[in-house]
């Protein structure tokens, strides 16, 4: 019985993120990089739980990724109530010389709230496609 109470108690809170996973593919770093880095994607971060959650990130790649507004560790994102939302902008930025190109390089985005973590997997590959037109 307690331990059916437990994971109901557990259920009250859940944050999600759409997309659950962020796959840039190849990513061209001999094209100038944007201000909000390289392709940035919208990640909604969602309290689909019943209950109020304070959230922040917990951990977040700053070398090679880009979160608009913000610089370093821990992002507070606040209190959201059941049903809201915090909309995260990230672009890739950089990428490590000594790892070489063209080899995949991923990690996570730590959420944390209410004692869980919720990962979002990320992904790149850097390449350097210069172009050659011989026609």
């Amino acid at each position: 019985m307690m331990v059916l109470l437990a994971m109901i108690g557990c259920q009250d809170s859940t944050l999600t993120a759409l997309p659950a996973e962020i796959v840039w593919g190849d990513v061209d770093f001999s094209l100038s990089a944007p201000s909000d880095g390289y392709d940035p994607q919208s990640v909604v971060v969602r309290n689909t739980g019943e209950k109020t959650v304070k959230a922040e990130i917990q951990s977040f790649d700053f070398e090679l990724l880009c979160l608009s507004g913000f610089t370093e560790l821990p992002v507070e994102l606040g209190e959201l109530e059941p049903d809201n939302e915090f909309i995260l902008t990230i672009g890739v930025c950089n990428y490590n010389e000594e790892g070489g190109r063209d080899i995949m390089v991923e990690g996570n985005i730590e959420v944390g709230y209410d004692n869980e973590t919720l990962d979002i997997p990320w992904s790149f590959t850097p390449v350097f496609n210069i172009g050659n037109d011989s026609g």
